[in-house]
């Protein structure tokens, strides 16, 4: 079973060209999972067992992942001209990071040092991911009138399936320029 460790719930108004409809919500929530360092081995093989974050035969300490939903609404008027009068985007994203539950002295200075390196490096991917949500937002509401509302609607699937592969590719981007945060310090030897 997993807890949350915190959640942090921001509701953010966004205003968009006079469109008074958007709305953008945001949650973080981090989700530990638990690390003992005790003995006379690296902090890293600690690490390693205690990780369940595996992907692709590779061993991860962090993990973010970002789910964003959209909803909006539409006003028609009798031409059929469709039209957006409002927007809800809902961004989720859960971080997983280890939590220090007994370890040396050695292994704990280690990891106090460690953690937040990897904490920032985590908070970039959900820096994408709202940022991205907020990209959704902003397009639904700042799209033209249709001339129906099946017109519309497919008008933004085309768009927000564009944002959300583009986002995609800015998280695996971020991995590659960062060195999966061995650049910000998010590396044990």
């Amino acid at each position: 079973m997993r807890h949350s460790w915190l959640q942090l719930f921001a509701l953010v108004p966004v205003l968009l060209s006079g469109h008074a409809g958007a709305e953008l919500r945001q949650s973080v929530e981090y989700e530990p999972y638990p690390l003992y360092a005790l003995g006379t081995g690296r902090l890293a093989d600690d690490l390693n067992r205690a990780s369940p974050i595996r992907e692709q035969g590779k061993i991860f300490y962090g993990y973010t992942s970002c789910h964003t939903r959209w909803d909006y609404r539409w006003n028609s008027a009798p031409s059929g001209e469709c039209r957006i009068a409002s927007s809800l985007t809902t961004v989720r994203c859960v971080v997983q990071l280890p939590q220090l539950i007994q370890a040396t002295p050695a292994k704990k200075a280690r990891f106090d040092v460690f953690l937040p390196r990897l904490k920032e490096h985590e908070l970039g991917h959900v820096q994408i991911g709202t940022d991205a949500a907020a990209r959704i937002d902003q397009r639904i509401m700042g799209m033209p009138a249709a001339a129906s509302c099946d017109a519309l609607e497919a008008a933004i699937n085309r768009e927000t399936a564009l944002i959300t592969s583009n986002a995609a590719q800015a998280q695996r981007d971020y991995d590659l320029r960062t060195g999966y945060g061995r650049s910000q310090g998010a590396f044990l030897d």
